[in-house]
């Protein structure tokens, strides 16, 4: 099981709270020096953290420069701590210290879990990943604050409890009491009220690894093909965007599978509505209308993936064989048998497959939360691969006339080639990321109203994780492209040696209409 930052964020506030209660207990051994070589580590530690808020890392970690005021104040008190500590400890160089003691061991298994922790927040930003977004998210930041504020304020409890020790030391009562008092106000500096599952986002955050494709077994359990979907929506996630010139067998083949799997979530959508009518014949109708208004959003969907793929199909060289996505075709297969009886199938029998029955797919309603979020979670994945697609023709025009096909478009170097291609093609990639926002709007309503009272916590928790790792700015990028804004390609159908330009082509101006359901304007996708 992937560790998450939760474990180790619970285990140091554990660890602290231990150490605070036995430093105010009458024990046998009492407190020793080694307190301070411990408590000094936990400062460092906690300044890491406060140090990624800092001006001179937001290129690195964000725009958090709203949050500066909030941090600066205890970020200095926190500095002060370090270094009286740093100085208590100068002055009792040499004396013994028993490192072994219940307090210090604890402080210092706190300390190691924190930096741990951090170590793994770190991971999302080389490179960076879509956890970063839901890092960068207000809520998470001061959830993110709230834990330091909430370790500062436990070591000043525990070193208040062994001020009287420390005294006996030698070590002077001013600087103890400054110290005190510092680490004690850091802690209530940094407090702030946090957002709504902000804390949860935060525990969600997990190890950054190499997510391996998982075997996929003949089976007709619901719950194994839901498990496979979540881990093959998180390697597509987890995936880097290819760096490599726009391939258009690549973006074919994702088109392809994404209408596969659009269909496929479509019919299992279906069979929930027909399981929701056999358990709630006359009630409950919220439920049943939030599914119905996904299946048509879905249907939208997969009639525009189908578009795209007919676009690259048609205006692009088969130069190159299809790039494996392992992740993509495995989803496939997994939401294919989500919904069939059959636990061998695969999409290349191109048979019509036996489907479940509404009970099989989910005996209760409770059971239809885990389907729909499962679904959720493939779908959001199919809308980043529209957009890492997208953003490819954006980002690197000059290459997709290398790929064109010459016999449709008849100067594929030609950059009115290329604007005819790409205007459609992003205009029909931004619906398509369009409605499927929709349709996730719809699956996480129904997702809640579907859960029992005691699945609603944890699976809204989840969700709202889900929400802060998109990257908004990628869709707004793609209505401001100036590719999608108005510009349409030339209309002048000669050149000035008379000749046709690609641009007005037979060919390309079929292309153009095959997309004539997308709308060119930049707000709600059409119906």
């Amino acid at each position: 099981m992937t560790a998450v930052y939760g474990d180790f964020m619970w285990q140091a506030t554990e660890h602290m709270q231990t150490a605070a209660h036995c430093s105010q207990q009458k024990l046998r051994k009492r407190p020793t020096l080694a307190t301070l070589d411990a408590a000094q580590q936990m400062t460092k530690v906690l300044l890491r953290y406060l140090h990624d808020f800092t001006p001179e890392t937001i290129g690195i970690h964000g725009q958090r420069v709203h949050l500066w005021d909030r941090v600066n104040d205890p970020r200095i008190l926190l500095q002060e701590a370090n270094r009286i500590l740093h100085r208590l400890g100068d002055q009792v160089v040499g004396h013994p210290r028993d490192a072994h003691h219940l307090v210090p061991t604890h402080i210092s298994a706190a300390t190691l879990a924190l930096g741990t922790g951090h170590d793994l927040l770190k991971t999302h930003y080389t490179p960076r990943s879509d956890w970063a977004n839901a890092l960068e998210h207000p809520d998470v930041q001061l959830a993110l604050l709230d834990m330091v504020a909430r370790q500062a304020r436990l070591l000043g409890l525990v070193m208040e409890a062994v001020h009287n020790e420390l005294r006996r030391a030698g070590l002077p009562f001013t600087s103890l009491y400054r110290l005190v008092n510092t680490l004690r106000t850091s802690g209530e500096a940094t407090t702030r009220p946090t957002g709504p599952w902000g804390t949860e986002t935060l525990a969600a955050v997990p190890l950054r690894t190499e997510r391996a494709p998982t075997s996929i077994r003949p089976t007709s359990s619901v719950e194994e093909i839901c498990t496979g979907i979540v881990a093959d929506a998180e390697g597509i996630r987890a995936a880097l965007p290819v760096e490599s010139a726009v391939s258009g067998t690549r973006c074919e083949r994702n088109a392809a599978a994404a209408a596969v799997i659009v269909h496929c979530a479509h019919d299992v959508v279906t069979l929930l509505i027909r399981r929701h009518i056999e358990l709630h014949p006359s009630s409950d109708l919220l439920l049943r209308r939030t599914l119905r208004k996904s299946v048509e959003e879905l249907d939208r969907v997969s009639k525009r993936w189908q578009a795209i793929r007919r676009c690259w199909a048609r205006s692009v060289m088969k130069t190159e064989p299809p790039a494996e996505s392992p992740h993509l075709d495995r989803m496939v297969i997994r939401m294919g048998r989500l919904g069939s009886r059959d636990p061998e199938w695969t999409i290349k029998r191109r048979d019509l497959m036996p489907m479940k029955t509404p009970a099989e797919l989910a005996p209760t309603s409770s059971d239809m939360s885990r389907v729909l979020l499962s679904m959720r979670r493939a779908l959001e994945a199919l809308a980043i691969l529209a957009e890492r697609d997208a953003t490819g023709l954006i980002t690197d025009r000059a290459a997709l006339g290398i790929v064109l096909n010459p016999l449709v478009n008849a100067s594929s170097q030609d950059d009115a080639a290329r604007t005819a291609v790409i205007q459609p093609l992003l205009i029909a990639y931004r619906e398509v990321i369009g409605h499927i926002n929709v349709v996730l709007s719809h699956l996480n309503q129904a997702t809640l109203q579907a859960a029992a009272p005691t699945q609603c916590p944890g699976l809204a928790a989840e969700i709202s994780a889900l929400d802060r790792r998109r990257d908004p700015s990628v869709l707004t990028a793609l209505s401001d492209s100036p590719l999608i804004g108005g510009t349409a390609p030339p209309s002048r159908t000669t050149g000035a040696t008379g000749q046709p330009i690609a641009g007005s082509s037979p060919t390309n101006r079929s292309i153009s209409r095959s997309f004539s359901g997308a709308s060119q304007q930049s707000g709600k996708p059409t119906r």
